[in-house]
C-alpha cells in the first residue's frame, strides 16, 4: 500500500497560506521555510509542510512551491497500521484539504487532485510473524545478502523503541521494523485493532 508521500504544489494560484505568521522565518524570504507545526505535539496527526521561496527561470520572478509531505495511513486512521486501497484516493484528498485548513493553507481537495505533483513515495506492507518473535525475525533479515549487488545492509539500527534492518541504495532503501512498537501510543484509536503477536513493516 501507499505509505507516505510527497507533493509539491509549484502554482501559486492553487493554494493560499492564510496564516504566514505560522511559518518560521520571515516568509517573503528565499529558502525554505517550515511550519510551527512540523516542531510540535499534537494528538491529532498533522503533515509535515513547507513554503519554499525560489527565483523562477522563466518568467523571471519571486515565485513559491508549497510542498507537503504526508503520511496517508496516519492521515485517515490516526495510525499507519491500517492498510489503504484505491478507493480510498478522494478521502485522502479531502482529509488532507481539512487538515491543511487548520494549519491555515487553503488547498482545496480538486485541486490537491489536479495540481499536487508526487515528488517522493513510500509503500508499506505489514507482515503478521504470528507466534515467531519480531526480534528473531529481523535478526535473521540481518543476514541476509541484498538481491542486487549494489545494494548495503544497516544491520543496527533503531525506530519508534525497537530495532530495524534497512537494505539500501543511493537511489531506495527497504525497511523492516516492528511495527507494534510505534503502535503503542495509538491503541486508544477505535479502528485500530493490533496483532495478538506482533508484525514487521516492510
Amino acid at each position: 500500500m501507499i505509505d507516505a508521500v510527497t507533493l509539491f504544489l509549484w502554482d501559486p494560484k492553487t493554494y493560499q497560506v492564510q496564516l504566514p505568521s505560522l511559518f518560521k522565518e520571515n516568509t517573503q524570504y528565499f529558502g525554505i521555510h517550515q511550519h510551527i507545526y512540523n516542531f510540535k505535539r499534537h494528538q491529532r496527526y498533522y503533515p509535515h509542510v513547507e513554503i519554499r521561496k525560489y527565483m523562477a527561470d522563466y518568467p523571471k520572478q519571486l515565485t513559491t512551491v508549497l510542498v507537503v509531505k504526508v503520511s496517508l495511513p496516519k492521515l485517515v486512521y490516526g495510525n499507519n497500521l491500517m492498510e489503504l486501497t484505491d478507493n480510498d484516493f478522494l478521502t485522502c484528498c479531502m482529509k488532507l484539504s481539512d487538515v491543511l485548513l487548520q494549519m491555515g493553507i487553503v488547498v482545496t481537495p480538486t485541486n490537491i487532485e489536479r495540481y499536487a505533483d508526487v515528488r517522493a513515495l513510500e509503500y508499506g506492507k505489514n507482515i503478521l510473524t504470528g507466534r515467531i518473535p519480531v526480534p528473531f525475525v529481523l535478526s535473521e533479515l540481518s543476514r541476509a545478502k541484498p538481491i542486487q549487488h549494489y545494494m548495503d545492509v544497516q544491520r543496527m539500527a533503531y525506530q519508534n523503541g525497537g530495532e530495524k534492518i534497512v537494505f539500501y541504495s543511493a537511489g531506495y532503501e527497504l525497511l523492516f521494523y516492528d511495527k507494534t512498537k510505534e503502535m503503542q501510543q495509538y491503541i486508544h484509536q477505535p479502528r485500530c485493532q493490533l496483532p495478538a503477536h506482533g508484525s514487521v513493516r516492510r
